[in-house]
């Protein structure tokens, strides 16, 4: 047998080679590591060719009373299907999109209806304010006996235009609808 036989048969050499093995891999994780988070000098600039921006959150304002009316016409035109085209003017882009103004006013309107006359209360909550953007939780709740369900909705308002031109406009309207939590629970 050679020297190289040798050592390699040997129970030490044997008995290191796993830590051998082990350091080695240790060393090509750290080196790879320091690739990952270490990128080369043209790679740090931004695509643009402009100064990377940090974008943070808006402040938060308290709300418009002008956005706070515009939830309630909205409410008593487009919700209850009463006077459709007033609604048609206080609703913005992203609820009429693929509604013509003829179906809006026929009722054709990706809005959630409810009976407002059985309505007693409708207590709204702000969840956030920016300038530009507010958004609420209505919950409308029936008069006793009636047969409505309650039922929370989510409403989102926009500001939209400069200017004079500039006004609040219903952005999104949906319910607030939780996963149900099945009846085995309670037995």
């Amino acid at each position: 047998m050679n020297r190289l036989q040798t050592l390699l048969a040997s129970k030490r050499f044997q008995r290191a080679l796993p830590w051998a093995a082990g350091a080695i891999l240790a060393l090509g994780v750290i080196t790879f590591l320091q690739v990952l988070n270490n990128p080369k000098d043209d790679d740090a600039t931004p695509d643009s060719g402009g100064q990377t921006r940090l974008i943070s959150e808006p402040r938060t304002v308290p709300p418009s009373p002008e956005a706070r009316k515009v939830v309630a016409q909205f409410i008593n035109t487009a919700v209850a299907r009463r006077n459709l085209a007033q609604a048609w003017r206080i609703t913005g882009p992203s609820l009429k999109e693929g509604v013509t103004y003829r179906q809006w006013l026929r009722g054709e309107i990706p809005v959630v209806p409810y009976d407002m006359e059985q309505v007693e209360r409708a207590p709204v909550r702000l969840d956030w304010s920016y300038p530009t953007e507010a958004s609420f939780a209505v919950s409308l709740l029936p008069k006793q006996g009636s047969s409505e369900k309650p039922q929370t909705f989510f409403v989102t308002v926009k500001k939209f235009g400069k200017g004079s031109s500039e006004k609040w406009l219903v952005d999104y309207w949906a319910p607030y609808a939780p996963a149900a939590v099945p009846d085995t629970f309670n037995r």
